[in-house]
């Protein structure tokens, strides 16, 4: 029992203590009797505030539980809410999956169909192209069969070397007997096939498919055979391939029938005779009646007939004219007077009327002047014109010490007023007169006298009609021929009478047959066009000519000195032969379409005689290859006077720029100066001052510090002077040009415009229309190619024609002025200002502007655009020659936007040496491509930059194109590597 209790009391003892309340409790039981009141109060405030801490105990738990239980709720919720938006996602994914399948399957059918129309298409398509081949292989072919046939029928002995020149040559003056015989004979039966083939066709487009096939392949079967057979018979019969052959190898004809007169013995006789040459403008023989040797039923040319047939012109017993044949390099006047004097061609890398940019003209050769000087002759030039044209006065004062007495002459002696100016200078009225009183003066010195005159009246187009020219024929050109025949007879008569005649030997000869358009049109085809020839009082030391002479213009140099009395060792000079002498000229040993051939050819000889400078200033300037760039002016303002200028788009400028400066200046006072900041993409800006007093005559000049290997040089790629608008306008485009002129004072400018050629080719229509509201839209229509205008404050006149329109007048300040355009052969354009008559107009192909300051009587400013011609284009490739070697090959193709081309140049420059220009002439291969190879040991590929310029029949260049030499890959490196042999 005592255990018992034992156990009851220590188990009551744990609870106690585990329940401290209730261990009190019982606590008070067992000593209540010991407790006071007090006591008692503490303990139930103890009890009642241990329950207030259990109820916020249990109360804490109860909503910490609470809160538990609602996140995990809301836990819960946000889960289902994913698993919501899962499903959704995947629900709206299948939606799209089952869109994608359908539009695949949509895109499958659009595709089949699509499909299915263009095969169906295609056949359709296939009649057509089929049809059109079949009708162009067949018609070329008819046509092809018929002209070859009509070709060799008319000219069975036809060859290439003929056709050529003829070709090449200007058709103007073809008979148009020649042209319907073409038309009656190929061109008319190739209509009648063609329409013969388009019914064919449009039955065959209605039979079965199988029938339809078959009569379209006979077709084209057909077509190709013929154009198969008539080219085989063509290049058999021209020997194509061997032509080609020597066109590419070159001609040493001249080097080797060239005779140098500096070699060859001449021994004058005792007493020297004078010699007085006339060349006359476009005189030939043509112009007499078909009796006496002529192409015309009437002849106009009497007086000039009867002193040839008087005289010698080299026809043996018959009295009919005869004379030289021009040959290629000498059908314009400074030709002619070349080929005459020296024997040879003008055959040079420039246009023929560039030589005045030369400093010398052919030094290296020896020349009738150059003979005559040394003889002790006084030499005189006489020319209406002003001598500089063409090299005329280079070459007469250079080769034989001439004086020349052209239209500046005559004024500078105050025989002629400063304002004096008709035709191409004055009249052949006043030349001759002028002539007379020149002869008497030479005639009285100790010393023979060498007078050469040239007229100019006959000159195309339509020549000038004097105040003596009379209405004989209906035609002003014939009237002017008739003119011209008087005055040269009535010189002769005059000569005759004077008491140095008899001692002085006449030669008169034309200097190349006409440029007229239309007035050679009804001569016959068969007809040899020949140029005037009359020796007169001729003394040769011996005459042994005899029968009826055929020669050209290069054996009037020899036959003059002969005809002088000089003595020729072995009677022949230059490509000349003395015809007193009997020995067979070589046109004699030729014929005059292979001696034609032969001159048509590049000559390495005339290119080392010629000593061509291609970097005078003059010709650099008037060819436009000169570094420049393009300057713009973006900006003036009169109340700052800050003109704010741009250069972008530098050309022909090598090395690296170190600096651009711009400067102005009036007359030799300098203005102001300030450099151009590059602004890293292409371009330098900059300002400089212009004041308001001085912006109608400054001049702007930009100039660059270029730096080559060690050195620094400065070069101009800028100069202009005049209204600070025209200044930023000579390297602009056209349109920017007329946009200045709008902004310019007419009442301080006149602007003269003329065109040279057709000039509407390459106007954009901005320009048309620009050109319209100033109201010089006449410069560019087609059918009037030949005009000017002059636009002024008294507003705007124009002009224009078919063939030359000309007016002259004089300005508001009382300046006289003669402007004037031509659409003819020669196509020039002309644009005189002052009192001294300078021609300021730059002759360019296209429209030629000059800005005349009338205030301060000045040019201001002047330019040309080559709106005449479409901008050229090629195609150039460069690649080296072989692994091993510095030569690369140049080959160039398909050069458009040049008429005509005769041959094709290549420059070749070093960026990093600007002293390095390499020219190099292409020649045609048998793939019809311009090639030709160039050494470039010594530079660096990546420095070269090679220029293509196309050079026309008129001796012009067009600039066709330019690239860089690039990496060679491996398949042309090993191409260049076999083709060389290597």
């Amino acid at each position: 029992m005592k255990n018992r209790r034992n156990r009851k009391k220590t188990s009551h003892s744990r609870y106690a203590y585990r329940n401290p309340f209730l261990y009190r409790v019982n606590r008070k039981h067992r000593i209540s009797k010991a407790e006071t009141p007090a006591e008692i109060q503490l303990q139930a405030l103890e009890k009642k505030g241990f329950i207030a801490r259990q109820k916020e105990y249990h109360s804490n738990e109860i909503q910490l539980r609470n809160a538990r239980i609602e996140q995990a709720v809301s836990r819960q919720e946000q889960s289902r809410q994913e698993v919501r938006n899962i499903r959704q996602e995947n629900r709206d994914l299948k939606r799209q999956l089952k869109e994608s399948r359908k539009s695949f399957h949509q895109a499958q059918k659009d595709y089949k169909s699509a499909r299915k129309n263009a095969r169906i298409a295609k056949k359709k398509n296939y009649g057509v192209w089929t049809s059109l081949l079949a009708l162009v292989v067949s018609v070329t072919g008819i046509f092809l069969a018929f002209t070859v046939k009509w070709l060799f029928d008319t000219w069975p002995k036809l060859q290439m070397d003929e056709l050529v020149y003829q070709l090449s040559v200007s058709f103007q003056g073809t008979g148009g007997g020649m042209v319907q015989k073409f038309i009656s004979s190929a061109l008319l039966p190739t209509v009648l096939c063609l329409i013969m083939v388009i019914i064919l066709l449009c039955l065959l487009a209605h039979a079965g498919k199988h029938v339809r096939d078959i009569g379209k392949s006979i077709l084209t079967a057909l077509g190709a055979v013929a154009i198969a057979i008539s080219g085989t018979v063509f290049c058999t019969r021209m020997d194509v391939m061997a032509y080609l052959n020597n066109q590419m190898n070159g001609s040493e004809f001249i080097e080797k029938n060239y005779v140098d007169p500096s070699e060859v013995e001449l021994v004058f006789p005792e007493e020297k005779r004078n010699l007085i040459m006339i060349f006359l403008e476009s005189m030939e023989t043509t112009y007499a009646s078909i009796s006496d040797g002529g192409a015309f039923e009437n002849g106009v040319i009497p007086e000039l007939t009867r002193l040839s047939q008087e005289n010698e012109n080299f026809s043996g017993d018959r009295k009919t004219l005869n004379g030289g044949v021009s040959m290629p390099g000498t059908t314009w006047t400074m030709g002619g007077l070349f080929a005459a004097t020296s024997g040879l061609p003008l055959q040079i890398d420039i246009s023929g009327n560039n030589m005045d940019t030369q400093t010398a003209f052919f030094p290296s050769i020896t020349t009738l002047g150059d003979i005559l000087n040394e003889a002790g002759y006084t030499s005189v030039f006489e020319c209406g014109s002003d001598g500089v044209f063409g090299g005329r006065q280079l070459y007469f004062s250079t080769h034989g010490n001439y004086e020349i007495h052209d239209i500046n002459y005559y004024k500078s002696i105050g025989l002629l007023d400063e304002d004096y100016y008709v035709w191409w200078g004055y009249e052949d009225q006043k030349l001759i007169s002028y002539a007379k009183e020149e002869l008497t003066q030479l005639a009285g010195q100790d010393q023979p006298f060498n007078y050469t005159m040239l007229t100019a009246d006959t000159h195309f187009e339509n020549g000038y009609p004097c105040s003596i020219c009379v209405d004989e024929y209906g035609d002003q050109y014939a009237n002017v021929m008739a003119c011209s025949s008087r005055q040269i007879s009535e010189l002769v008569s005059w000569i005759q009478e004077q008491d140095w005649y008899e001692n002085t030997t006449i030669v008169i000869t034309g200097d190349h047959p006409t440029m007229d358009s239309d007035f050679c049109n009804g001569v016959d085809d068969d007809y040899q066009r020949r140029v005037y020839t009359a020796y007169i009082n001729a003394a040769p030391a011996e005459n042994n000519s005899k029968g009826m002479r055929s020669f050209t213009t290069f054996d009037t140099f020899p036959t003059v000195l002969s005809a002088l009395g000089v003595r020729i060792d072995g009677n022949r000079l230059g490509l000349g032969t003395d015809l007193f002498s009997g020995v067979s000229t070589l046109l004699e040993r030729s014929d005059v379409l292979s001696f034609s051939t032969e001159l048509s050819k590049s000559s390495d000889f005339m290119k080392e005689k010629a000593s061509l400078e291609q970097d005078t200033d003059a010709l650099i300037n008037r060819s436009g290859i000169s570094p420049g760039g393009n300057v713009t002016l973006v900006s003036y303002d009169e109340s700052s006077e800050k003109a704010v200028y741009s250069v972008d788009d530098i050309f022909y400028l090598s090395g690296s720029i170190q600096a651009m400066r711009i400067s102005t200046y009036d007359g030799e006072e300098l203005l102001d100066e300030g450099v151009l900041e590059y602004d890293g993409c292409g371009q330098y800006t900059g300002s400089i001052r212009i004041p308001v007093e001085h912006m109608n005559t400054v001049t702007v000049r930009i100039d660059v510090d270029v730096q080559k290997d060690d050195a620094i040089k400065t070069v101009n790629i800028f100069d202009c002077t005049g209204n600070v608008y025209l200044t930023a306008m000579q390297g602009n485009s056209f349109y920017e040009y007329l946009r200045g002129i709008e902004k310019i004072d007419l009442s301080h400018y006149t602007i003269f415009m003329t065109v040279q050629s057709e000039a509407a080719d390459r106007i954009t229509d901005r320009e048309r229309d620009l050109m319209q509201e100033i109201g010089i839209g006449n410069l560019i229509s087609t059918k009037k190619p030949a005009a000017y205008a002059i636009i002024s404050e008294d507003g705007v006149r124009t002009g224009n024609g078919m063939d030359y329109v000309r007016e002259n007048g004089t300005l508001s300040n009382g300046v006289p002025y003669v402007i004037s355009s031509s659409a003819n052969q020669e196509q020039t354009s002309s644009i005189i200002v002052g009192y001294e008559f300078d021609d300021y107009s730059l002759h360019n192909r296209g429209i030629n502007i000059v800005v005349y300051d009338q205030i301060n009587d000045v040019i201001a400013g002047q330019k040309s655009f080559n709106t005449a011609d479409y901008a050229p284009d090629c195609n150039i490739a460069v690649e080296k020659s072989s692994l091993i070697s510095s030569r690369y090959t140049i080959r160039v193709t398909d050069i458009t936007g040049a008429n005509t081309v005769s041959r094709v140049l290549a420059r070749v420059y070093d960026v990093a040496d600007p002293d390095y220009v390499k020219e190099q002439y292409l020649n045609l291969n048998f793939d019809h491509e311009y090639e030709a190879q160039i050494d470039l040991a010594g530079h660096r590929k990546e420095d070269i930059v090679i220029y293509v310029y196309a050079e026309d029949t008129d001796f012009r260049y067009h600039f066709a194109g330019s690239t860089e030499i690039k990496k060679t890959d491996s398949v042309s490196a090993l191409t260049s590597l076999f083709r060389s042999g290597i």
